[in-house]
């Protein structure tokens, strides 16, 4: 299952094997401890009276025979005060090696859980352009924190519990079926009917489990999008309807929450009715055995013994299995985005530099879902140190176009090449560090506005930060804050105007120093003082470093600063004189 996902076992195989070593230890010790309970009870039931050897075998036998020697030469009080050491000793290193297991377990069960985690956020990142439009953030965050928790949950309860309890439990009916192998198959028997009837609980629980995680997706869809729609809610009175939407999904959720808690409340009281109930059976069939002189009354509570210790790594199996129907549930939900992620394009050509022109040569695009071309026959030519505008109504594919260009998507039809290398033999991270971007919807992180123009650099330098703030014209407000460069701009830079955002996106265009610059409908929302200041520094920059621009926009936005305008209509790209 975590092979699946991503995990390499592997790579623990080593930790694995220690921690294997000693609850093997561990169990060998808690075997070891059922026998110690005959000569006690022989002393108890005989004290120092000698039994026929012919009455017992076996171990049985030699355990009688040692003792018998202890009590004649040390007396019956000495006897019992060794064999209460013996038990002392005995206990003590099966829980000393059983901590050194949980000590070497501790990294592992954590290793791979950090391991998943990565993983997942990995993916992410990779998730295909078009699939990020198509999946709801609330339920990819909700398999991100609640399902990894699951896995989580599952390998920190039930790892150990698989390695350490068939141990013991092989141990300890290996030791009842040479005490009596008849009264063993009975318990056997026994053993399998709870195991039956406790794994059709766990069965429903899985399918249970896996509506309810869907469920809360729903919730984490619902509340997210709340969050991020506050003033369309509240502009359109609309609080009402999305409190009785939420309501309806809340109801729904609780509802199999409820189902998945009984059923696992469930599990517990009934392994623990079946378990006393197997017992109870157990003293009667025993004491009929005992009554025949077919088992000395120590050697069946030595039996009773073993079966105790079956019970509770039985009942930490069934408590592991309802942890592993839930892991098994949230990994596949886990497993159905990884799915999804497209492998990173690992070779092609490396380009350290724009020198000629960006080409579109008869270039069609059409969604999967769609057989109707958003994009027809475009053909266009943009030369280094060039500004272009691509202007045309929503709608006309002027953002399909610029994510052609980022090699988003591929082009149905045609090709884009780059200083004439078609952009389909070039490593996606290799062409879009070439391009810098500034989009209508900026992005910002809840960080400084430092690490936000220099995201994804590393290591800022801070006289190229202030050029960039500076050619930006985003110094003269930065200056002013109250740790200036180090000023936490709040979750999506709320702490800042719509023209304040734009410049400081401008500026981490600015700092990532690419050749080429997009504005994708960049000051559609800014104020006309924001726009003046882009248009003058857009303007210098061409100049002084022969960027080229292209600019994506309404009719009449900034498009009037491009040496070159082309009208996107109903698909179509025509230059426009």
């Amino acid at each position: 299952m975590l092979e699946k996902i991503g995990i390499k076992l592997s790579d623990y195989y080593s930790a694995l094997s220690i921690v294997v070593l000693f609850h093997i230890l561990s169990a060998v010790f808690t075997i070891i401890s059922i026998p110690m309970v005959i000569p006690f009870f022989h002393i108890l039931f005989y004290g120092n009276q000698r039994m026929a050897d012919d009455q017992v075998s076996g171990l049985e036998l030699r355990i009688r025979t040692i003792i018998q020697s202890i009590i004649e030469s040390q007396g019956v009080s000495r006897a019992v005060m060794w064999i209460c050491f013996g038990f002392i000793a005995i206990f003590f290193f099966k829980n000393l090696f059983r901590y050194f297991a949980m000590y070497f377990m501790t990294p592992i069960r954590n290793g791979l859980v950090r391991d998943m985690r990565q993983k997942v956020y990995d993916s992410y990142l990779n998730i295909p352009f078009l699939q990020t439009k198509q999946l709801q953030k609330g339920h990819l965050l909700s398999i991100m924190m609640t399902d990894v928790q699951e896995v989580e949950w599952m390998l920190r309860h039930s790892l150990e519990t698989l390695i350490k309890s068939p141990l013991i439990i092989a141990g300890s009916i290996a030791f009842m079926m040479y005490l009596d192998i008849r009264l063993s198959l009975f318990v056997f028997i026994l053993l399998v009917f709870t195991v039956v009837v406790i794994g059709g609980v766990s069965r429903a629980l899985k399918q249970e489990s896996a509506s309810a995680q869907a469920a809360l997706g729903d919730l984490h869809a619902i509340g997210e999008e709340t969050l991020s729609s506050q003033p369309v809610i509240r502009a359109f009175t609309a609080e009402s309807y999305m409190s009785k939407q939420y309501e309806r999904t809340n109801d729904r959720y609780k509802r199999l929450a409820d189902k998945v808690l009984r059923r696992r409340d469930l599990a517990s009281p009934l392994s623990e009715f079946l378990g006393v109930s197997i017992v109870a059976v157990l003293l009667w069939y025993g004491a009929d055995k005992v009554f025949d002189s077919a088992l000395t009354p120590e050697a069946f509570f030595a039996f009773l013994f073993a079966f105790f210790q079956v019970i509770e790594p039985a009942k930490s199996f069934a408590s592991a299995y309802y942890n592993i129907q839930k892991g098994r549930g949230a990994s596949s939900r886990i497993l159905e985005v990884l799915q999804q992620v497209e492998l990173p394009q690992v070779s092609g050509e490396i380009i350290e530099s724009f020198t000629h022109s960006i080409l579109l040569d008869h270039v069609e695009y059409s969604y999967p879902d769609t057989e109707q071309a958003v994009l027809r026959e475009v053909t266009m030519s943009i030369d280094k140190a060039q500004i272009v505008a691509i202007a045309g109504p929503s709608g006309a594919g002027k953002t399909t176009l610029i994510n052609l260009l980022l090699k988003f998507m591929v082009p149905t039809r045609g090709s884009v090449t780059v200083d004439g290398r078609d952009i389909a033999g070039i490593l996606p991270h290799s062409l879009r560090s070439m391009i810098a971007i500034v989009d209508q919807h900026v992005t910002l992180m809840h960080d400084t506005v430092a690490q936000n123009v220099a995201f994804g650099q590393g290591k800022y330098d801070e006289q190229r930060l202030l050029k960039a703030l500076e050619d930006a014209y985003a110094l003269e407000f930065v200056s002013v804050m109250p740790q200036g460069v180090m000023t936490i701009i709040g979750e999506q830079g709320l702490k800042l105007s719509g023209g304040q955002r734009q410049r400081l996106a401008l500026a981490r265009a600015f700092y990532a120093a690419a050749p080429i610059l997009i504005l994708d409908e960049a000051t559609s929302s800014v104020d006309q003082h924001s726009e003046a200041l882009i248009k003058q520094a857009l303007i210098q920059k061409n100049e002084l470093e022969q960027l080229t621009i292209l600019i994506v926009s309404h009719s009449g936005s900034i498009s009037d600063i491009a040496h070159e305008t082309y009208g996107l209509m109903d698909g179509r790209l025509n230059r426009l004189d």
